[in-house]
């Protein structure tokens, strides 16, 4: 069996990079080589939307590692191309505008496709998950879950940042004082870990809410307990999430390719600094050689743990105290490959038993939808998800390669005893710093750093709003507009919330 593995740079040895450059960093004797309107930094899909809505003006795109897409990446077994990071998204007006401007065509995921496993049965889609709400709670208890719950999304998130009292307090606390039966708890505790890498004791309520609220919103209307089917093909229900043929970084390449002449890679930001009007960018190339470039503007699309230390001259106090507040936590993906499916009725199954794997995401399940199968292939590919239970513990990193593989066929073999047997190689990819958790207060914190942040220095990223991938490309949005305004001389706008 064929074994690769693929690090992502630690937190630490980023900073290590970062500061051992700015000690041999004689910035102020750098020639400046060329001047744009904006610089931004960081080709992930914040930045490259953020450039995108840029792409009228001089816009250069600085990105450190040799690919485009950040987070939302990809890789290539035996000549299909798979996403790995990013599977899916719910659609905003956003992402349908951009995706039509690229020719790009969302396909949707049916909800009967986003499976569950809880006590060794599978739930398909929401009727599954109802079904198994209903089973534990009964069909009251049920009700009143999504009824308080949608409730709460709209007095909280549409209230004052201030003044949203589920944004003070953990989910834990809240189900608690809500007293909803131990299964609604353990199943979306199994969510929060996969888009936060952190369970229900760290998140913010405010933060779970819009999970619930997709869930609650997307239920087909009028059913009963007896008109639940938890059936892998039932017609009944409509689609939350949606794909792309190839996978989410469809969006990400077609952004790229449409502003291929704009983006330089291998480039490492060193140091941002301020001259009068004008930004100073310093970065080196592969050999270590260093340049100089000025904008009118920079876009910081990187984390938010890396922005004070590129611009500690131009931040102020208290937007270092904030971005310092932002927590990470660190996930791993397992590819998993072989010519027999593990599973065969579903795009992702989600465990909801504690597991270490979360997720398990049929990663070919778009291109058999479409028919785009390379003629003759059997190649199956699946993307089991790891995510710590805490961002505080994370030490599953300290797992050997072969102890982490073996925990992942432990999980598996729970719904499938022949896992084993049907994976013939499998491809390990770490995140250091995955997913920024929305930890008690974020919503207020945030709130305070969009409206602090302004002028020629914007921040973009999975942090600014909420880490799931609309959120992300809205924040790239709202730093494209902050930086027009900055190069039209105009003043300052209101950041759009996607929630």
């Amino acid at each position: 069996m064929q074994r690769y593995a693929n690090y992502s740079l630690t937190i630490f040895s980023m900073i290590i990079v970062l500061v051992s450059c700015a000690i041999m960093l004689p910035a102020a004797e750098l020639p400046i080589e060329a001047s744009h309107d904006v610089i931004v930094v960081g080709a992930g899909s914040s930045g490259l939307t953020s450039a995108y809505y840029l792409k009228d003006y001089d816009v250069k795109i600085l990105e450190r590692n040799d690919y485009t897409g950040g987070s939302t990446m990809s890789a290539v077994y035996e000549d299909i191309s798979y996403p790995i990071g990013v599977a899916k998204t719910t659609l905003s007006t956003l992402l349908l505008e951009i995706a039509g401007d690229l020719g790009l065509h969302p396909i949707p995921i049916p909800n009967h496709d986003i499976s569950f496993f809880n006590d060794g049965t599978i739930y398909y889609g929401l009727e599954g998950l109802m079904t198994t709400f209903i089973e534990e709670g009964g069909l009251e208890e049920w009700g009143r879950f999504y009824v308080t719950s949608k409730a709460a999304y709209f007095l909280n998130y549409y209230s004052n940042p201030e003044t949203a009292e589920l944004d003070q307090i953990t989910a834990k606390q809240w189900f608690d004082n809500e007293q909803f039966a131990p299964l609604f708890y353990k199943v979306y505790d199994a969510k929060a870990r996969l888009l936060f890498g952190a369970g229900l004791e760290e998140v913010s309520a405010l933060s779970l809410l819009p999970i619930i609220f997709q869930d609650a919103d997307s239920l087909p209307i009028g059913l009963g307990a007896d008109d639940i089917n938890n059936d892998p093909i039932s017609e009944s229900e409509s689609a939350t999430y949606f794909t792309f043929p190839s996978g989410m970084t469809e969006y990400t390449n077609a952004i790229a390719e449409a502003l291929s002449d704009k983006i330089q890679l291998n480039s490492n930001v060193e140091s941002i600094t301020k001259d009068g009007e004008w930004m100073r960018v310093i970065y080196s190339d592969p050999d270590g050689t260093q340049h100089a470039l000025q904008s009118r503007a920079v876009i910081l699309a990187i984390p938010a743990y890396i922005v004070g230390y590129l611009a500690p001259e131009i931040l102020s106090e208290e937007q270092k105290t904030l971005l310092n507040q932002i927590e990470y936590s660190s996930y791993c993906i397992v590819s998993l490959f072989g010519d027999e499916p593990i599973f065969g009725d579903a795009f992702d199954l989600q465990f909801t038993d504690g597991m270490l794997v979360t997720d398990l995401i049929d990663q070919t399940w778009a291109l058999r939808k479409n028919e785009i199968m390379p003629e003759g292939s059997d190649v199956q590919i699946y993307s089991a998800i790891i995510a710590p239970t805490s961002y505080q513990d994370q030490s599953f990193k300290e797992l050997t390669q072969e102890e982490l593989i073996e925990k992942v066929y432990t999980d598996l073999e729970t719904f499938d005893p022949d896992v084993r047997t049907k994976v013939d190689e499998y491809r390990v990819d770490w995140f250091s710093s995955g997913a920024p958790v929305m930890t008690v207060g974020a919503r207020q914190r945030l709130a305070r750093l969009q409206e602090i942040t302004n002028g020629s220095l914007a921040l973009c990223g999975s942090y600014m709003i909420y880490p799931d991938f609309n959120a992300t490309i809205t924040s790239g949005y709202n730093a494209a507009q902050q930086t027009i305004r900055v190069i039209k001389g105009q003043s300052a706008i209101e950041f759009f919330e996607l929630y």
